[in-house]
């Protein structure tokens, strides 16, 4: 597998690379015998209360979908209005329903924030990177009850 995304769901830990999703077991990885609408490779992937949102990746760069970890695992369209292609680009969890995708394909030195994951999603574009990135890593800290991502506050 290259560039799979790792995701803890409902308790579950979830790995999709492909067109295919597996769950952790005691006895090790299990496929969850479902199909992924878009093929996934050096995408990312976010958690909202019961769905995993994959995003991007090389051979469905413009697309998203959520993966449904209730019963069934059925898979719909994600986010209607991604602006970029998305494939190496990073994925910052704010909270449930609220990301911030960094760099990329198409887009190295863009910071999108989209909230409303699961309702109406809304997009807000944030101050530049500094230096283009691609494959790179990205995270978020609390500091003093602000949320901070690469040096720069972003949720107060």
């Amino acid at each position: 597998m290259n560039h799979p995304t790792v995701s803890v769901v409902g308790g579950q830990v979830v790995a999709c690379y492909s067109h295919d999703c597996y769950h952790m077991t005691p006895s090790g990885w299990q496929n969850l015998q479902i199909t992924l609408l878009h093929k996934r490779e050096a995408h990312s992937s976010a958690v909202t209360p019961m769905d995993i949102l994959l995003i991007g990746g090389r051979e469905s760069q413009s697309t998203t979908e959520y993966l449904s970890m209730d019963e069934g695992h059925k898979q719909s369209e994600g986010i209607h209005h991604v602006p970029e292609r998305k494939e190496g680009h990073c994925t910052i969890q704010l909270n449930p329903t609220a990301i911030i995708i960094t760099g990329g394909d198409d887009s190295y030195d863009r910071v999108t924030e989209y909230s409303g994951l699961g309702g109406h999603v809304t997009s807000y574009e944030h101050t530049r990177l500094a230096h283009r990135r691609k494959f790179h890593a990205c995270g978020m800290y609390e500091l003093a009850n602000s949320k901070v991502h690469h040096d720069h506050d972003v949720v107060r």
